[in-house]
Parts: structure tokens; sequence; C-alpha cells
């Protein structure tokens, strides 16, 4: 057997061949395969409950006063008197059910010698003009009547004669003269009748002038009275002083402001809200206010909505709503130490001073409303347990013993405030009056029962519990609707209409048409509005809204619950 060696070439012709030849049969053989199904969308769902939730944010708020004013006097004068910061004044009372038994108290006086003149001098112009009007009454009524009476009967007399001198002329027993005589006075006697009917005329419009000045005396006499009652100044609400811009003896004119008074019951609560939180907020609404007293205890009270900004602030864009709330004094909590003591108040602490007005003056001086007195006589509260070098937050708790004083004969007015009265102590040598300190006007416990030991005393000064520029919390809320609140990250917005997407037991979601109403924070209520319903317990895709399609098939991967 012979072996031939064939070219390389021809070998891989062959090999190319058959390899092909497999590749056709291959390709032949197979049958053609079916495009695959996109896999489901996974989506996060929530439940649908009917809910009616309340939104509530605490916000900060200033307190204000709601009225402040600055009053002064409407006539001009030296101030004798003005009270100090802080003091508190009732003000003027109007309308029929007004208390009458509480005069309200004076802010300011003014010396009213003056104007004690004016009305003196208005009411002897009154007097005077009335007394010349009874004059005139009495000329009308009774002597001028009586002067027509002589007239008229003059005249009749001077009728008779000439009636005789007629029959005289007629027999030429008179001359012509003397007849002419005798027509002359019955002429003249005619005249004063008729001269005295006028003069009567007159006098009635005398007494109508007269009549008139009297009202214009006594308008001024009520002028002169109503500048004498101006010299007191009174404020026209309940308020406390927090300003004063004149001291006695200064002198002001008319319409100068004398102090600043601002109400301080009720206050005003102002806050800043957004827009969509005023559009919720209704006047009249109800909201609760806290505040730290000084303890740091917090306190709630009741304000009510009494109004609301019509526009918003240009640079915040926030609406002012201004609320009311009531505010009262309070008084100091008596601490632990005197829990079942019987204790007495003050609120003033004072030194006895020396040299009152002159510095040469070795009188000694104190406060007339801070002497006592008992069966023994007269006496002061000095306090043991306190001296005058004692500096800072001290012990409000006072010890205090009586010391007896007797008066002096000196008085002294400070400013129209305080009366000082010159007083001697019976035992000077026990007393540093450098240091010594002594109570005010003390205020003895009522209760039935309670019988005050002479020794205990709280020193406590009443304050108001608000101030004007006090910072508070206001909780404001939104009061809604039952219904299904859901996220505004699940609502998809086509142009004018909102919808959602609701996963039906098949898993494919379903298009629902639905209408929006108020938010609660970060929901919303919603209704459906197409023929699909929307029940309690339907779930709901949350977010994604804006990639799903209706009918679309998902996966839900995570379910969560959404409460307000």
């Amino acid at each position: 057997m012979t072996f031939v060696n064939q070219p390389k070439t021809h070998i891989r012709r062959c090999l190319g061949a058959i390899v092909l030849c497999m590749i056709l049969s291959t390709s032949c053989n197979k049958a053609p395969q079916k495009e695959s199904a996109p896999a489901p969308l996974p989506v996060t769902v929530f439940d649908l409950h009917e809910t009616r939730p309340s939104s509530w944010n605490r916000l900060t708020a200033s307190i204000a006063s709601w009225k402040t004013e600055n009053v002064g006097f409407e006539v001009a004068g030296r101030v004798q008197f003005v009270v100090e910061p802080e003091t508190d004044v009732s003000g003027v009372l109007y309308g029929s059910n007004a208390i009458k038994n509480e005069p309200p108290a004076i802010l300011a006086r003014l010396d009213p010698t003056r104007y004690e003149l004016a009305v003196e001098s208005a009411k002897a112009a009154v007097n005077a003009e009335l007394r010349r009007q009874d004059a005139t009454k009495v000329e009308i009524e009774h002597v001028i009547p009586a002067q027509l009476r002589a007239a008229e009967a003059e005249r009749v007399l001077a009728d008779v004669e000439m009636t005789r001198a007629k029959q005289l002329i007629a027999s030429k027993a008179i001359s012509k003269s003397e007849y002419d005589r005798y027509t002359a006075l019955l002429a003249a006697k005619t005249a004063s009748k008729d001269q005295l009917i006028g003069q009567k005329e007159q006098r009635k419009a005398d007494l109508a002038s007269i009549e008139a000045n009297v009202n214009r005396l006594k308008q001024d006499l009520a002028e002169a009275n109503r500048d004498l009652k101006d010299t007191s100044l009174l404020s026209s609400y309940p308020a406390q002083v927090s300003q004063v811009h004149a001291i006695p003896g200064a002198y002001v004119e008319r319409g100068s402001p004398v102090c600043t008074v601002q109400m301080m019951d009720p206050m005003r609560v102002d806050v800043e809200v957004s827009a969509q939180m005023a559009r919720n907020i209704q006047h009249g609404n109800r909201y609760p206010v806290f505040f730290r007293q000084r303890d740091g205890k917090e306190i709630e009270l009741r304000a009510f909505v009494y109004m609301i900004d019509p526009t918003a602030d240009p640079e915040t864009r926030t609406f002012t709503v201004t609320l009311f709330v009531r505010n009262k004094k309070t008084k100091a909590e008596a601490p632990p130490e005197l829990k079942g003591v019987p204790f007495a108040r003050t609120d003033s602490i004072f030194q006895i001073v020396r040299g009152l007005g002159n510095q040469n003056n070795n009188r000694r001086y104190t406060p007339e409303s801070a002497i006592q007195k008992d069966n023994q006589g007269l006496f002061l509260y000095k306090i043991q347990n306190r001296k005058a070098t004692k500096l800072g937050r001290t012990n409000p708790i006072l010890k205090v013993e009586k010391m007896r004083v007797k008066l002096g004969e000196a008085q002294i007015k400070m400013l129209g405030l305080l009366t000082f009265q010159e007083v001697e102590l019976i035992t000077p040598n026990e007393v540093d009056l450098d240091t010594a300190l002594f109570t005010g006007p003390i205020t003895v416990p009522s209760q039935k029962g309670v019988i005050w030991d002479g020794k205990t005393v709280l020193e406590d000064r009443r304050r108001w519990q608000l101030r004007p520029g006090d910072l508070v919390s206001v909780e404001l809320g939104v009061e809604t609707l039952p219904g299904f609140y859901v996220p505004l990250n699940s609502i998809r917005i086509e142009g004018n209409r909102k919808f959602l997407f609701k996963v039906n037991p098949d898993k494919k979601i379903r298009k629902v048409e639905i209408a929006t109403f108020e938010n609660v924070g970060k929901l919303i209520r919603i209704k459906a509005t197409g023929n699909t319903k929307l029940d309690a317990g339907s779930r709901v895709v949350l977010g994604q809204a804006h990639f799903l399609k209706d009918g679309e098939a998902v996966n839900i991967v995570e379910e969560v619950e959404v409460r307000p």
C-alpha cells in the first residue's frame, strides 16, 4: 500500500466545509424562542384608614399691651403730684352698671388754685346776672303795670277835662289858647301811656337777653368747673403706669404727655403663622398659651383669636394672629418652711432716714403708713434676720419684733407721693440705724381660727403674670373633618385632575381620580370622584405615582402605616 502525502491547503478546505455543514444543520433544527415578560415593579403600599386628625403646633409668641397711650391734662398748670411707674390705677367706668363706690385712682394732679378762683368768679358773675334778671322781672311784672295804671288815670282825667273844655269853648267861656292847652294835655297823657307800653315790651326783650346771658355765664361756670375737674388726671381704663414724663413742680401745657399707661388685662398675644395656617384659624377660636413662672413652673392659660392680619408681612410672608388672654396679679407662694405656720405679708421694706430735705437736720423720719398702733402705743416692725448691708437675693421670710416710737413735730411730703413722719425712738441706743430695716404696712391673715404669732412676715410684692415683651408659647391647631388622609407624594397631578393608584387583589394597580381638601401637616384629605371607590383597608401605592401605569402589575416589597 502506497501512502501519498496531500497538500495542507486541501486538508484545511475539507475541515472548513465540515464545520459549516454542522452549523447549518444545528440552525435548521432549533425552534424559535418567545420574548420574556418584564418583571413587576417593586412598590411600597399603605392601607387607607378613616381618621379625624388634629394638627397642633407650638409656636413662640410675644406679649403686648392691648392699649397703650400717653395721657396729659386738658388744661395747663404746675404739676402738684404724679404717680410712680409700675403703679396700677383703676380707670373711669362708664355706663349705668358702673361701680360707683370705687373712685378711680388719680394719675397726676395740677395746682388747682387758679381754677378754683375761676370757678368762684364764674359763680359770682352768674349770681349777679340772676339778680339783674330778677330785678327786670319785677320791673315788668309790677313797676311798669303800676305806672301804666297811673298813666291811664291821668289820661282819663285829661279826657274829662277835654270834654269840659269843649263845652266851655262852645259857649265862649274860655279862650282858644286855653282850649289848646287841654288838647295838648290829653295828647301828652295818651303818649305817656303808650310810652310805658313800649317800655314794657323793651324790658321784656331785655329780660330775654339777660336770660340768654345767664345761660352763657352758666356755660362759663360749667367750663370753669370742668377745667377744675381736669386738674386731676385719670385713666380711661384700668391700667399700669409704664412711664412718667413730668415731675411735681414742672409746668405742663395743655395736651402735653404726663405719663404713659398700658392696659394689663386682657393682654395681647401676637404670633406669626404661615398663610396656610392662617386660613385654618377662625376668629373666636381658643388656644392654649404657656409661660413659665419665676420658679420655673409652666402655667397654661386660654386665649381666643381676636384678629388676623388681612395682609402678610412683605419680608417674611407670614400673617400676624392676635389673641387675647386674661392676666392677673399673683402673690408669692409660701415657702415650704412656712407650711402650717400663720404669717403676715408685706410688700415694702425701708430704713429710717435722717436729715430728710436738710443734711443738717438730725431728725429721724419714717413713712407714715408704716407706723402701727396697739394698746401700748405706737411702734414699727423691725426686721431681725436681715440688715441693710445684705446684697443680692435674700430670704423672703422675715422675723420681726416691735420697736416703740413716739411721733415728732415735723412731717414732710415727698413729691406728693409719700408722707414722712418724724419719730423719736424710745430706746435709740439699741438700734443701729445704718443697718436696721423695717417693714412697711403688713397684711395679717384673716382666716377664721388662724392667729398670727406677730413675728413671721413674708415679703411679697404682687406681680402681673404676663408683662409686655414676655415670650410665651402658643399651641395652634386645626380641627379637621373625618376622612381618608394620604401623604402628598402618593398623589399624581395631571393638569387640573388628581389621581392615586390603588392595588387590586391581583397585584395590578388601578388609577383612581380623587378630589383633595385640607392639609394636616404632610397629609391631605381625599375623596374618590370617579367610578372606582376607595374603602377603608384599600391598599394605595406610596410614592412613585408619576412612574406608574394604569393596569400595571406591581410587586409589594414593603407595607407601611400612615397615621396623622
